[in-house]
């Protein structure tokens, strides 16, 4: 059989990431104790999460398994994809759903009468905020990386 790095691995792109296993629990609608037994190797997933890992982190499951992504020339390839955007475009997205999602909430709340305007407007500025903020984060990195020699 040949040697696993899931264990080490999930740690790393999740630090890498810089999620909590808490938050990383809650994006996958999964318990923090999953996360911490995977991680510690008390537990393996199965087929179906260690496909939606590999899928969330934006890896091939055979990186997920097989490869030491802490070393080598992964973390070049980390490197294109944070310069790019790439890396931080699903998060981009998601974040950008659950405005539209918060959006189309209070406007059904509005419809139904339980919404002040100005909670309504705090709210939307907050998420509003909230993108504004995070696509700086990916404009700064951009910037800080290009910088970084190879």
């Amino acid at each position: 059989m040949p040697l696993s790095f899931f264990n080490s691995n999930l740690r790393y792109l999740r630090k890498n990431a810089s999620i909590s296993q808490d938050a990383l629990a809650a994006l996958l609608g999964w318990r923090r104790n999953l996360i911490t037994a995977y991680e510690s190797g008390i537990s393996e997933p199965n087929h179906e999460r260690l496909l939606e890992l590999a899928h969330h982190f934006n890896v091939t499951l055979d990186d997920l398994i097989l490869k030491d992504l802490s070393i080598g020339p992964e973390d070049s390839d980390l490197k294109t994809k944070v310069s790019s955007g790439e890396f931080f475009q699903t998060d981009y997205e998601r974040i950008q759903l659950a405005l539209d999602g918060i959006a189309a909430l209070l406007e059904l709340e509005e419809e139904e009468g339980g919404i002040e305007d100005h909670q309504k407007k705090q709210l939307l500025w907050l998420a509003q905020k909230l993108l504004s903020l995070n696509a700086e984060l990916i404009r700064k990195l951009k910037s800080a990386l290009s910088n970084i020699p190879d």
